[in-house]
């Protein structure tokens, strides 16, 4: 017991600081710490199975520090009247090494160097699984999962548009073939994605249609395992990482900022800035694909406040079953004055089926008027 005290007391002096004001038991902050009386978060701490455990413990605290509260005057830590409050642990290590990673992508090499390779390793390990300090990020999609169903939208400038996503919606709504993928959030040109989202609604607010346009909206449904990984969530790791693991500050610094990154990546940027702006994101979903095999990635939406949720299928996975013979469309590479005839099984390979079009699904929608949600900026001056 004695040498449980000492490892508790050198925990609590690294992670907390020690409060005897009233008003921090009444207010819960915003922070996802542990925080209570000393009973509390001792119990918590070492896991005790009894209360008898905790209170010879607390009192063992108690008399070791005792000296120094009477002889030199110091504030009790463990007394009745002292509540712990764990200290704040840095989510803005994260932050930090991923704007050195947007830098050394936008600032001084374009593709992935050993540099940006070592930030992603360190700001994303651990992220699957959800035991023994895992963070429960990346789950799995199945034909049953409540999130099987996606929708996606396209806006038809003319009726003949509307007449060809009619005839064929599964090959017009999927992702577009190689030659016609331009960039997005999570994709570089050329290399095709299915975007969609949780929603009808939502699906058609990320096209951001003009009044007086027309929509046309389908329904799709996942018909394989897909290895996903949840940016909308936060990690849920099952056991909280233990205060006397050496690494306990980077775990949990790494947990709190997986907790917030999600609202990274979903910031809203203006069209003149998007080719600039998609190169990390689309750098990250690279590396997430290549190194913990990701199939698709959830992302909160900065159409709705993040409160829907948008869905990248990857481009190996992001194939549509078609209406004929449920086989996907046929990507042909553009080779001109070249032939390598090794390669060219693996150059024509289509991507992997994914989704599925639901007969019948299909919506056509006219947009009368948008809804906008302003903040007044304050710019310092009258």
């Amino acid at each position: 017991m004695a040498e449980l005290a000492e490892r508790v007391e050198e925990t609590v002096s690294q992670n907390f600081r020690v409060s005897h004001d009233f008003i921090d038991r009444l207010f819960e902050l915003d922070d996802p710490g542990l925080r209570g009386s000393v009973d509390d978060v001792i119990g918590q701490m070492v896991d005790a199975k009894t209360e008898a455990v905790v209170e010879d413990l607390v009192w063992l605290l108690g008399k070791r520090e005792e000296y120094e509260v009477v002889k030199e005057g110091a504030i009790p830590s463990f007394d009745d009247s002292a509540f712990l409050i764990e200290k704040p642990v840095g989510e803005s290590f994260g932050f930090l090494t991923w704007e050195f990673f947007c830098s050394e992508l936008l600032k001084r090499r374009r593709f992935m160097s050993k540099h940006s390779t070592s930030s992603l390793d360190l700001m994303f390990s651990n992220i699957s699984g959800n035991r023994g300090g895992k963070l429960g990020m990346i789950h799995t999609i199945t034909t049953s999962s409540n999130n099987r169903i996606l929708y996606r939208a396209r806006i038809a400038k003319t009726q003949e548009d509307v007449n060809r996503i009619r005839e064929n919606p599964a090959r017009e709504l999927g992702a577009p073939p190689s030659d016609k993928a331009v960039a997005g959030r999570m994709n570089s040109w050329g290399i095709p994605v299915f975007y969609g989202a949780t929603t009808r609604k939502l699906c058609i607010a990320e096209v951001k249609p003009m009044v007086g346009e027309v929509v046309v909206s389908g329904k799709f449904e996942i018909t394989r395992k897909l290895r996903a990984i949840d940016f909308t969530r936060p990690p849920r790791a099952k056991e909280r990482f233990s205060f006397f693991d050496e690494n306990y500050f980077e775990k949990m610094g790494q947990f709190r900022f997986l907790s917030s990154f999600g609202k990274e990546i979903s910031k809203p940027t203006q069209p003149q800035y998007q080719e600039r702006d998609y190169l990390p994101t689309q750098a990250l979903t690279e590396y997430l694909a290549e190194v913990h095999n990701i199939d698709a990635v959830f992302y909160s939406s900065s159409q709705s406040f993040g409160r829907g949720r948008n869905v990248a299928i990857l481009a190996h996975a992001c194939g549509v079953e078609t209406q004929a013979e449920g086989t996907p469309p046929s990507y042909e590479p553009r080779l001109h004055h070249f032939k390598v005839p090794l390669q060219e099984e693996f150059l024509n390979h289509p991507p992997e089926n994914s989704l599925r079009y639901v007969a019948n699904s299909l919506k056509i929608h006219a947009v009368k008027s948008l809804d906008y949600h302003i903040d007044e900026v304050y710019f310092g001056f009258d």
